[in-house]
This record gives C-alpha cells, sequence and structure tokens, in this order.
C-alpha cells in the first residue's frame, strides 16, 4: 500500500480489500503488517501474475 492512499484511508476511516501478488507480498512484508493493522482485507492475487489463460483474444474469454 503506498503511503499516500493509507492517509487518504485512515482520513476517511474508510477499510479497503487488497488484492496483492505473492511475489510482492514475500518482496515486501511490511506491506502485509500495515494492511492487516489497519483491519483490512489481504487477498491473494496470483503468486507472479503471469497468464495462466490461454492466448486467445478478449471475446473468447468469459
Amino acid at each position: 500500500m503506498q503511503p499516500h492512499k493509507k492517509l487518504v484511508l485512515d482520513r476517511y476511516q474508510v477499510k479497503a480489500t487488497f488484492l496483492e501478488r505473492g511475489r510482492n507480498i514475500e518482496k515486501h512484508p511490511e506491506i502485509v503488517k500495515m494492511i492487516v493493522a489497519r483491519g483490512d482485507e489481504l487477498a491473494n492475487h496470483s503468486y507472479s501474475h503471469k497468464s495462466q489463460l490461454p492466448s486467445r483474444s478478449g471475446c473468447n474469454i468469459l
């Protein structure tokens, strides 16, 4: 979470859900601590964000 986003969320007392990639969580564990300390929700958004879908045009993906 970027510091300015934290300030805005704190200012308006808003909770948020963050979808983080596993690779970023490993590289920046302090972000996870900040999200949890604020009482926000943290969800996994894959490990590396590499496409796991077959290569198709957008109209073929539902």
